[in-house]
């Protein structure tokens, strides 16, 4: 299975194509979420927490990042960021346990994923703006999974990388 993270706000993809038959689907959640984030200067520091609330997950995730603004010029701004995530067990046993049923029909070993520190990540972001209003931006990082995440028997890879690219107005 290959799990993409993409960090300021958590997600985990899944592709089903990647997951024997005999495991059972991961259906799409609707959740909320919680954060909070405190500027210093140039200094951001963000903390917040996901509750599933409606669908097959249930579960909650807890994430905090650091970043820090570095200005290349008047337009362009450069902003690496380090962060991490936990998730409590009914998360974390939705995305990476096989009960004992998958197990036998799967041929893969039985696994139990607790709560932890799923993953940690590192990304960097460049901004130019390009009037009062609007600006680009592109991200790319790297995310390391953790503990449980990290050991459950479909995963390929412990490492992902991500990037994304926005367009921004503010108003």
């Amino acid at each position: 299975m290959r799990l993409c993270s993409r960090n300021v706000i958590k997600r985990t993809w899944y592709r089903r194509r990647d997951v024997p038959d005999s495991i059972r689907r991961v259906s799409t959640t609707a959740g909320g979420r919680l954060f909070a984030n405190r500027k210093l200067d140039k200094l951001s520091f963000t903390v917040g927490a996901t509750k599933a609330v409606a669908g097959g997950t249930r579960g909650a995730v807890a994430d905090a990042s650091l970043s820090f603004d570095l200005p290349v010029s008047d337009r362009m701004t450069v902003i690496p960021t380090i962060g991490t995530s936990w998730a409590n067990g009914k998360h974390m046993n939705r995305y990476f346990e096989f009960d004992a049923g998958e197990a036998i029909a799967s041929g893969l070993p039985f696994y139990s994923a607790g709560s932890g520190f799923k993953d940690v990540s590192g990304l960097i972001t460049a901004s130019y703006r390009l009037d009062s209003h609007w600006s680009l931006g592109a991200t790319g990082g790297v995310t390391r999974l953790l503990g449980d995440a990290a050991h459950g028997p479909l995963n390929e890879r412990r490492w992902q990388p991500s990037g994304f690219i926005s367009v921004a107005y503010t108003f």
